[in-house]
C-alpha cells in the first residue's frame, strides 16, 4: 500500500480567493471506457487495472487517502458534487459519515448509473446527473458546491474542467481530485 500511496495522484486545492481556475492543470489520461472497450482494462469488485501491466487504476485502498481528504474538508450541511462514482467507496463514505445538504453525482457509465440508482433509493439528498460532465455543464451549473470531487479516471475532457470549476464553486469551495 505504501507504494500505491506514493505513486497516487490525489490532491486538494482550495478555491478561496481564487478568481479564475482556468489555469489549473490536470494530467492527461486515456478514459477507462476506452481502455475497457479496447480490452486493455479489467474491472472486478476490488479494483480496476490495466491488463498485462501491474498498473492499478483504481483499488479500494486508494480511497483511504480520499477518506482522509473528506474528513479534512467535508462537514454536515454541505453541497458536494462528485464527478465519477467509480466503485462507490467515496460516495458511501461521505453518505454514511456526514449529513449533507446535497450530494450530486455525475456519471457517464450506464452500468455504474444502474448501480447508483439502486444505491440512492434511500438517499433523498443524492442527485444523479447521467452522462458526460462535459456535455451536462448547463445542468451542473444550476448549483454551487462547497466541495468538488473530480475522479473521472482517464477523462479525455479533463483539460476543460477548470473552466467549469469557476461556475460551480462557492467562495470557499474545496476542489479535490484523484
Amino acid at each position: 500500500m505504501k507504494e500505491i500511496e506514493k505513486e497516487s495522484t490525489c490532491g486538494c486545492v482550495s478555491t478561496e480567493n481564487v478568481k479564475s481556475t482556468e489555469n489549473v492543470k490536470l494530467p492527461e489520461r486515456e478514459t477507462i471506457y476506452d481502455l475497457v472497450k479496447n480490452g486493455k482494462c479489467v474491472i472486478n469488485d476490488e479494483e480496476i487495472y490495466v491488463k498485462h501491466k501491474k498498473i492499478i487504476i483504481m483499488h479500494k485502498c486508494f480511497d483511504k487517502m480520499n477518506y482522509k481528504l473528506a474528513d479534512e474538508f467535508i462537514s454536515d450541511n454541505m453541497d458536494i458534487i462528485e464527478f465519477g462514482y467509480g466503485m462507490g467507496f467515496y460516495a458511501n463514505y461521505v453518505q454514511n459519515k456526514y449529513n449533507l445538504k446535497s450530494h450530486t453525482i455525475v456519471e457517464i457509465n450506464p452500468q455504474i448509473i444502474k448501480t447508483i440508482k439502486e444505491w440512492m433509493v434511500d438517499k433523498p439528498n443524492v442527485i444523479l446527473i447521467e452522462g458526460d460532465w462535459f456535455e451536462k455543464q448547463t445542468e451542473i451549473k444550476s448549483r454551487k458546491y462547497d466541495n468538488i470531487y473530480f475522479d473521472t479516471v482517464l477523462d479525455k475532457n479533463q483539460k476543460e474542467f477548470p473552466k467549469l470549476l469557476n461556475d460551480i464553486k462557492k467562495d470557499k469551495s474545496i476542489f479535490m481530485y484523484s
